[in-house]
């Protein structure tokens, strides 16, 4: 089977043009404003996708990928008084038509980080009101786009969006939410999703949706069974504090098993929070058409002299990025969707898989290893898992061009073409660029 290639951008990360078309401030424009993004940039302008969208999906058309993931932002399209900026949705029609147009297949993002300042004031996702805004918003891209697009991802990353951004000093919106505030959030955007899935399928009812999850993989290094089910078990289980927020099982088990974990529950009861009965029998109704996983590093587990289980922490210096948090773990893209594959039994697209690296040009070239070697070892594994029976459909690089890298703004560059901050913007393809490339053809035949 031919394996779906693509690469993604984010609203956010890439448009700028932040106050064009009547577009509403996000917290992560605000947070920019304020002097809280680490590197002291904004993304006022970010790399001007929005007026060079063209020029960005002409290299992805020639990159030789066969889809290309974006974001709407609700900023755009939604107006503080819950009716539809018409100019937002003129804006990504455009963009969906030129992607359309370089015979490309455009995959959406509906939710991906950059809610509206307004809505973050009356309580963001802690507050019941934000899923009648959510409905509003994608009813109206729904109608708008469905002859169009036909892949919906509804939200990107809550174990980014809510367990950093409610419980941390990194991710906007910066604040220290009780307990009981998280399992809010965290079940509205779950009836969000459930909302959205309802009047997207009623547009399209061909269409196919899902809820895309990051998480780090627990990698058996040695041939034992005892080891394989500790890293399945461990991927899996809620701990018992607000680091749950993080696990892939709270966000995941209420979608494609139709409950939340049995851990889980007891906090909630345990807290005093009791979600309304309907909302928790239409997740059963509300299943994603498929596994969406954002993959890009892992834990190293294994047995010692005593037959003890064991997590490695030991990095080499050659599985380094410029991120602490990102070690190359080409096996996480086995093992990732060998165990998701095993507990909800659907096919698995790995959303997002990149790294970044210190780029440098030299006679207007950037001779990239690192992310080379990365992005190499990585589809190695992806290969391996589809021959060793292990259902992937997809596989897209992340991002198709330097960007926005959230708090530490344009300080990280994970793209396969340079962005010259210097120079107007100016694209670069980087040496990974022609390499990805060349593995797109040779993967595929």
């Amino acid at each position: 089977m031919k394996l779906n290639f693509g690469i993604g951008v984010s609203s956010y990360q890439v448009e700028g043009a932040y106050q064009e078309d009547d577009k509403l401030l996000s917290i992560w424009d605000k947070l920019g404003h304020e002097g809280g993004i680490f590197d002291g940039t904004n993304s006022d302008v970010a790399i001007d996708f929005y007026h060079r969208y063209e020029e960005d999906i002409i290299l992805a058309e020639e990159l030789g990928v066969d889809s290309f993931r974006l974001s709407f932002t609700m900023c755009r399209i939604l107006k503080e008084d819950g009716s539809i900026n018409q100019l937002g949705l003129d804006f990504y029609h455009r963009v969906i038509d030129c992607i359309l147009k370089h015979h490309l297949t455009p995959v959406v993002t509906l939710y991906h980080w950059d809610l509206p300042v307004f809505l973050q004031e009356k309580g963001g996702f802690v507050n019941r009101d934000i899923i009648s805004y959510y409905e509003k918003y994608v009813k109206a891209v729904a109608d708008s786009f469905k002859d169009k697009v036909h892949i919906w991802q509804t939200f990107n990353e809550p174990q980014c969006f809510i367990g950093l951004g409610l419980q941390g000093d990194e991710h906007a919106p910066r604040l220290h939410l009780p307990l009981l505030d998280m399992m809010k959030a965290t079940h509205n955007v779950l009836v969000c999703h459930c909302k959205a899935y309802h009047i997207l399928k009623e547009a399209d009812p061909n269409c196919v949706i899902s809820f895309v999850n990051t998480t780090p993989v627990m990698i058996p290094v040695c041939k034992d069974k005892d080891v394989e089910e500790y890293c399945y078990n461990k991927m899996f289980t809620s701990p018992k504090d607000k680091t749950q927020f993080y696990n892939v099982a709270v966000f995941n088990d209420p979608l494609y098993l139709g409950k939340y974990p049995d851990d889980f529950v007891e906090l909630m009861k345990k807290e005093g929070f009791n979600p309304d009965q309907a909302e928790l029998d239409d997740f059963k109704n509300c299943r994603p058409d498929r596994i969406d996983l954002n993959l890009y590093t892992g834990t190293y587990v294994s047995k010692d002299k005593q037959g003890k289980i064991v997590e490695l922490s030991e990095v080499k210096k050659k599985d380094m990025t410029t991120f602490s948090w990102l070690v190359k773990r080409p096996e996480a893209v086995y093992y990732g969707p060998k165990f998701f594959n095993r507990r909800y039994h659907l096919p698995v697209v790995i959303s997002e898989n990149g790294a970044p690296y210190e780029d440098k040009v030299i006679k207007n070239k950037i001779h990239d290893k690192g992310r080379i070697s990365y992005l190499t070892s990585y589809l190695k594994e992806v290969k391996h898992a589809i021959d060793d029976g292990i259902d992937i459909q997809g596989y897209f690089y992340w991002s198709l061009v330097d960007n926005a890298d959230w708090a530490f703004g344009f300080s990280k560059r994970f793209g396969l073409v340079y962005i010259d901050y210097d120079n107007d913007l100016k694209r670069i393809k980087k040496d990974s660029y022609y390499k990805y490339q060349k593995l797109i053809k040779k993967i595929n035949g």
